[in-house]
């Protein structure tokens, strides 16, 4: 398997199952193709995926396990009851959706008290620091590959589209508008290595002789460290955040 996607998947997998206790029932929105919600149904918990993607769920129901299900279904509206989940997922998704206010809302309905809910969203400063800093060495190795096929990646493909990012004022903000329906527990950052910089890191290598299979679990402990560090906001690709439900009858309607 892919050294970079072994990373990629732990790093996030890791970070949901710090959260998780005994008899959770978790909401993964925005699983896709089940990357997070199997391995974490693997090690017991109960998993509900939802997703947009019709064809993401096909592949997540293809190798579901038997105490995780996924559906259609849209952040917005989810079809679910009152305080049911011990646990809400938005691991790369939370960016891309346009209505943030109702879908915090959502969050909140169908969120049982204490629940938590764990956001993993891109970050304006960090893919700032990727580009300047952590990714020269990838760029060079680009310029220096002997191949006919070689070609320079550019600025624009190398650094995480704006739309796509939060600035840490942009974050503060939409926390303090439901601070009073959720309680900040943790505000860290979440990857400082790229999937990009493991492979590159994984044909070294194997170039010299070296088994790679070694190198993801060593950089997601690394990564940990770097990450949960007093500087890891201001360097990480990515932010965790980590809200606590605060019970409130006037937030919703019942249905």
């Amino acid at each position: 398997m892919d050294s970079a996607k072994i990373y990629y998947d732990l790093v996030d997998i890791n970070s949901a199952s710090r959260l998780i206790g005994d008899h959770y029932l978790i909401l993964d929105a925005g699983c896709g193709d089940g990357r997070v919600s199997i391995p974490l149904a693997k090690s017991g918990a109960r998993v509900i995926g939802v997703d947009l993607s019709i064809e993401g769920v096909k592949v997540a129901h293809r190798s579901r396990e038997r105490n995780c299900e996924f559906l259609v279904a849209d952040f917005e509206y989810l079809p679910f009851k009152n305080d049911v989940f011990n646990l809400t997922l938005f691991i790369g998704s939370f960016e891309y959706i346009d209505e943030p206010e109702e879908v915090l809302k959502e969050s909140h309905r169908v969120l049982r008290s204490g629940g938590k809910v764990l956001f993993i969203v891109r970050s304006r400063l960090g893919a700032k620091f990727r580009y300047l800093i952590l990714d020269v060495p990838y760029r060079l190795a680009r310029l220096l590959q002997k191949s006919k096929y070689r070609r320079v990646v550019s600025a624009s493909q190398i650094r995480t589209p704006e739309h796509a990012c939060y600035s840490l004022a942009k974050i503060n903000e939409k926390i303090s508008a439901f601070d009073s329906k959720f309680r900040l527990e943790k505000f860290c950052g979440h990857d400082f290595f790229l999937p990009r910089h493991i492979s590159l890191y994984s044909k070294i290598l194997r170039k010299v002789g070296i088994n790679p299979l070694s190198l993801p679990r060593f950089f997601c402990n690394l990564n940990n460290r770097i990450t949960s560090s007093a500087f890891g906001i201001y360097v990480s690709s990515s932010l965790k955040i980590i809200m606590r439900k605060v019970a409130s009858r006037t937030f919703y309607k019942n249905p």
